[in-house]
Order: structure tokens, then sequence, then C-alpha cells
């Protein structure tokens, strides 16, 4: 096994190397970027196939401007070049004919009508600059911000639709709502834009989260994920053609394709749009929602269908899942009435046919690997996509025509640098590319010192170390290093490498920290060696001998009225356990509570009782003795969460035979859920899940005359799992009026 660990570096280069061979790099990642939880973010990454060829354009990957390849039918990368950015901010791509087009913006702090706000740049298909338009002022203080940015043509004209923060109101905020604008593509001027505050007559959606557009006839059609004016995701259609007198904003017909339960600017829907497409029949549009009341967390896939002709609505649900978190999906069109659904999952990517109606046809697939902002594309019958991260790209296909058959071509376009020479007293290290030749030189440790975290509470490291072991122990390591004083003036590469003779008896991983960890999973002998990646001559190495022990598994971390319970299971062979809390954000483990009975397999840790919404990460170690002294045999991995105390609930009849509770607001909570029944046992009771800045909640339809009883807790997604405080104490009301 090796691993390579980057300890720190000083000098570092930008990360992006001239356009000179195919072995330049860049960093960072579009990974999960179509996925979103509250709001959307702008598309960076795009997927051109003309030619023969298909085309990337990257946004976010180098500091200067775009990043654009160009790939054969096998992914071979054929050129690379870096467009020149144009504002600060990127909206969004387009190609429209014989030309690209590229939305940009810039903020707009100081309110000035005088600012450009949008930009649309024109390029030919080399990528020359032609000639560009934009807005200014425009009632915008921050472009994109909240939402995304999609663009289509019709004719001689380049539809945008959009969003922006916007000058601050009366009442002190900057509000967000949609944007439309209108550029003859010809002339390079903006023919008409809305950027005020209206209705979705105007086609206006305040908290506008996502936006798409399609057109119709030479008509606007588009749909956005709206959090106030309305409260749901909408579909706009336009009155009339689009022309030279702009897009005839007034008497849009709005029609409401899932409405959100909550007050108006909860900003959480629960819900997120992926995909807008049209059939010969119905619109069409794709995306998640959260499973069930809210009770469980997780998300489904639906497909919204409305009527082209009557606008009438039908949501079915393509997944059905119980748990789990489902990825925003991607909507394809793969003909007139033919679509394909594409949506991630537990690092899984899962496709199925959709109908013109919106229904599913035929089996869900699947595949290992990921999705991104790419919108997949149609090229000679393959649904097409990349994802990317730092120097490797990886391109998805699926057969359209035979959907059972996909593939995975992955493309690293990095240097293979190998050592010519190194200055072992100043730690200078001359390297040349195996594959384009370019040099370098860097600088690296002169020497390097290992220390090991001692097995007792200090926390602290030494250079001294237990050559025995018990299997499922953890040492932690760290490295200290010796550098020229040329190194700290130059480039610094001082990572790491480290081998285990025998991986099945030592491991070495990550920690938690960052910091390099040795794992002992088996009984036997292992050597385990270390050395600066680029000066092999500094090996050392440390031979360890791993015995029997046991192993410690976490099978609960809760919350109770008295504080936070901890429960594992029973380790055979050993004389005790040891508690051990870490307040997330410190390094420091404090140690709970030291148990000598080896059959107590639980302990409520009462001194962060009162702490609401602090989050913590609890891990039990058991412990043996060994030669007098007290030593960790197996540690429990760290199981994260946030303290929620008890909360408090009042509860009163309003008006209308409605009941009114009401709770005050605490900290480090993701949403409230107040449950309400007829009985004292809550048999059929009904669950309410409110947003975490809700503090009252009023039910109606009850019955006169009869007394309701109302409870209330509170719930944290912090760890990767939901968790609940106690049920409040319960309140009752009968309702009178």
């Amino acid at each position: 096994m090796v691993l390579v660990f980057v300890m720190c570096g000083y000098g570092m280069l930008d990360g992006y190397a001239a356009d000179t061979s195919e072995c330049t790099t860049y960093g960072g990642s579009n990974i999960g970027d179509q996925d979103y939880y509250t709001w959307s973010d702008t598309v960076k990454s795009y997927l051109v196939y003309q030619n023969g060829r298909y085309m990337r354009f990257q946004a976010n990957a180098v500091r200067s401007g775009y990043l654009v390849e160009y790939y054969d039918k096998n992914f071979k990368l054929l050129s690379r070049r870096t467009v020149n950015k144009e504002l600060d901010m990127f909206g969004g791509f387009c190609q429209s004919g014989d030309y690209y087009y590229v939305l940009s913006g810039q903020t707009n702090y100081d309110e000035s009508d005088n600012v450009e706000v949008y930009r649309i740049t024109k390029y030919d298909k080399n990528w020359n600059r032609i000639s560009s338009c934009g807005l200014k002022g425009a009632n915008t203080y921050i472009p994109f911000d909240a939402g995304s940015a999609r663009m289509t043509s019709s004719g001689r004209y380049l539809m945008i639709r959009t969003c922006h923060e916007m000058y601050k109101k009366s009442d002190g905020y900057h509000h967000q709502a949609n944007v439309t604008i209108q550029v003859d593509m010809q002339t390079m001027k903006v023919i008409d834009s809305f950027t005020d505050v209206m209705n979705t007559e105007y086609g206006y959606v305040s908290h506008s989260f996502n936006q798409f557009i399609h057109m119709e006839n030479g008509r606007i059609v588009a749909v956005d994920h709206g959090d106030a004016y309305p409260r749901s995701i909408v579909l706009i259609k336009y009155p009339s053609a689009i022309g030279s007198d702009g897009f005839h904003e007034w008497n849009c017909e709005a029609t409401d394709v899932i409405s959100f339960d909550g007050e108006t600017g909860d900003n959480y829907t629960g819900a997120t749009v992926g995909g807008f497409e049209m059939s010969s029949s119905s619109y069409l549009i794709a995306g998640s929602r959260d499973i069930g009341d809210g009770a469980t967390y997780g998300r489904d896939i639906y497909v919204a269908s409305v009527s082209r002709s009557s606008c009438s609505v039908k949501v079915n649900n393509i997944t059905n899942y119980s748990d789990g978190y489902s990825e925003t999906p991607h909507l394809v069109k793969t003909g007139s009435d033919s679509f394909v659904l594409i949506w991630g999952r537990d690092s899984k990517v899962y496709y199925t046919k959709i109908a013109g109606s919106g229904r599913r046809v035929g089996d869900v697939y699947s595949m290992e690997g990921d999705l991104s902002d790419c919108e997949p594309v149609m090229a000679n019958d393959r649904i097409t996509w990349y994802t990317w991260k730092n120097n490797e790209i990886a391109f998805y296909q699926i057969n359209s025509g035979r959907l059972s058959s996909h593939s995975v071509k992955k493309v690293t376009s990095d240097h293979s640098f190998v050592i010519k020479g190194c200055d072992t007293k100043s730690g200078k290290v001359d390297l040349r590319c195996s594959k384009c030749g370019e040099s370098k030189s860097i600088y690296t440790m002169t020497d390097f010192t290992t220390y090991w975290r001692k097995s007792d509470d200090s926390g602290a490291y030494s250079t001294e170390y237990d050559a025995a072991f018990r299997k499922g122990q953890v040492l932690p390591f760290t490295v200290s290093y010796d550098l020229s004083d040329d190194a700290y003036n130059n480039t610094l590469d001082i990572s790491m490498i480290y081998k285990s003779s025998d991986p099945g008896i030592i491991e070495i991983a990550e920690s938690e920290t960052g910091q390099p960890e040795l794992k002992f999973l088996r009984n036997g002998i292992a050597t385990v060696t270390m050395y600066p990646t680029y000066n092999p001559a500094l090996k050392k190495s440390y031979t360890l001998q791993v015995g029997p022990t046991g192993s410690v598994t976490m099978s609960a971390v809760n919350n109770t009225s008295a504080g936070i319970s901890v429960k594992w299971k029973k380790t055979a062979g050993v004389k005790g356990y040891i508690v051990y809390r870490q307040s997330v954000g410190t390094k420091k483990w404090t140690r709970v509570k030291r148990i000598s009975n080896a059959r107590t397999v639980s302990y409520v840790d009462t001194a962060v009782k009162n702490n609401q919404g602090r989050k913590y990460t609890y891990k039990v170690a058991a412990y043996i003795t060994l030669n007098g002294s007290d030593k960790e045999a197996a540690v429990s991995r760290g199981v994260s969460i946030a303290r929620l105390c008890t909360p408090s609930v009042k509860a009163a009849n309003v008006k209308g035979r409605k009941l009114k509770a009401s709770w005050k607001k605490m900290t480090g909570v993701t949403r409230w859920q107040m449950q309400y029944a007829s009985n004292k046992t809550f048999a059929k009771g009904k669950i309410v899940t409110c947003s975490s800045k809700t503090v009252a909640k009023t039910v109606g339809s009850l019955k006169k005359g009869r007394t309701y009883y109302v409870r209330l807790r509170s719930c944290s997604n912090y760890g990767g799992k939901t968790r609940y405080s106690g049920w409040s104490k319960i309140v009752k009301v009968k309702i009178n009026k």
C-alpha cells in the first residue's frame, strides 16, 4: 500500500500552466454541482458536440478566464486554450448557429445605474471575440445570486432567464428575483429586459432559486423554482411571440406545478428542479423533493407533466425510497416524445426512460459514477456528460437505443515528473516530465523526524513508541522536517510517501484531522517505511508487531433530556471502556468517563445537558491491562451529533377552530416537528414539520368542543443522520371558538 500526504507548502504554483502541452493541469471539481439543497448556482460546465468532436467549456477551472478543450470521438485530448474572462462573475454559455455566447456579470454594491451588471459576449467558433452588449444598473445589486442562468435562441434573438439580488428596498433588504433579457444576436443589442418587481403576469417570480427557459412558436415558456411569490415550482407562458419590440411580458399565464408548504420567504422548500423539456403534448419538469412528510430524511425523484393545451398538472413519482438522499436529476430529450431521466444516489448514477406524458417507461438502470452540472448532450445516439476533479476528467455515455449499455472513459492530463537529480544538502530537486519533456526545479526537506501519539490521555507526541500493539488500535503520527534557507523562497513540495509491507496487518490511513495514522488490522508483523516524495534517500523504516484484541462498535448516540446518550456493543476480552468527547472545530479529545465494568455498554454525558446547538463527536475505547497499566486495545469510529435540549411549547385556540402552537428559536436546529392529537398517547397524531426559522404554526379544521394535545421536538441533520431532541412537555388546548 502506498499513501501520499501533502503536509504543507510555501511558494506554490498557481495550478495552471501555459497552453503548451497536453500535460497542462488545473485544480477544482464539478462533481455533484447539479445538486442543490435550497437554492441553485450558475452552471459552469458545458459540453458541445460538433463536426465529430467534443468541446468542453469550463468556467471555473482557471483564474484568468474560461477553459476550452477539444476531444475526438474517443475522448482523446486534441487541444486546449483559455478564453479571456469578461466580467468577474460567470453566468452561462450558449451555442447558437455559428457563434458562441457567454453571459457574465459583476456586483454593484453602490447601486449605481452606470455599472454594467450583465454582459453578453459573442464569439465565432474559433473563439475570436466579435462584440458584446449588456445592461447597466438594472436594479441589480448582485447578479446570479441564489439562482442560475440559462439561455436559448429563437430566430435572431437570444433569450436569457436568470436572477439577481436587487437594490435595497424600503424594508432594508436586498430582495432576490428572476431576470429576463432579450438580445438581438445580429446587432448585439439588448432589445428588452425585465428587472423590476411585479407579479407573475409579467413573468416575475420573487425568490427564484432556479431558472429554465424554452421557446414555443416564438413565445417564452419558463420554469422558476419560487420561494415567495409564488411559493412553488411555477411554469410561466408568455402571451405572444418575441419580436423587435421585445417579449411582451404583460398577461403571462402562470401554473403552479408543485406548491410548497411553509411561510413565504422561508427559503427552504424541500424540492429542486433539474430539467425542463417539452414533448408534443406536455411540458416536463424533473427534480427531487423531500420524502413523505419530512419525518424521514431523504429526497425522491419526480417528473411533473403540464398539458401544453390545458395546463393541467400531473406529478409522477419516479422513485419511492424509504430514506436516503437522491441528487437533483438531469432530463435529456432523445426524441420528440422520448426522454431519459438521470439522477445520482449513493455514488451511483441511475437512469430510466420517460415518455412524453412524463411517466416512467421500463426499467431503472444504474452505473458506478457521478453527475455534475454538465447537462448531458445527445451525440451519435449516445447521451454524454462529464465530471471533472483536478486533473482527471470522466466522460460518461449511455446508449439511448439500448439503455442497459453504458461506459465511462477517464482522461488524465497531469504531468508525469521523474527525478533527474537531488541535492540532499539544499533540498533542490530537478524534475522532467516523461510525457512532454517540461523541466522544473522544486525544493524538498533535507531531513525529517517522526513523532508518534502517546497512548495516554495527554495528547502528546514522542519519538518513542511501543513496538507491540493490539488489533484494532490506531496510532496517529506526524512528521516534522528540516528545510534549507533557499527552500523558503522557492516552490516547495514536502509531500510524504508511506508504505506498509503488509497492508492486511498495518494499514496507513488519513485521520479526521488530515494527519497520517497506522491502523492495526490483524495479528502479525509488518514494516512501515516513509520518505519524502522527491528525496527517497531519506527513507526510514519501523517494524511493529500486532497482537490479539477485540473491537468496539458504536450502536447509538442520541439526545436525551439528561444529556447525550452513548451506547456501544460489548467487546470480548477487555477490562473496561473509556468514553471520549471532542468539540467540533477542536482537535482535543476530552476523556469523559472511564468505565471499569466490561459489562456496562452505555453512558449519558450530563456535562453537555444545557449546551444547545453545540456540536460534538464521541468515540469509545476498549482498554486492557498491559504491563501493569491501561492500554487502549481498540477505538470505535467517531460519531458526530449536535446537542438538542428538550424544547418547550405553548398552544392556544384561535378563531376558526384553529390551534396555534408557538415556541422559542434555538440554535443548531435543522427543523421542528410539532405533533398534535386528540389523545394523550398521540395515537394517530399528526406531525407538522417546520423550518428552523419558524417559531409558530397554526393548524385548522379541528373539531369544536374537543381537547387537543400538543408537543414539540427539534431535529438536526448534523453528522449525516437525523437526530431528535426529547419531546417537550405536553400541553392541551380545548377548541371553543
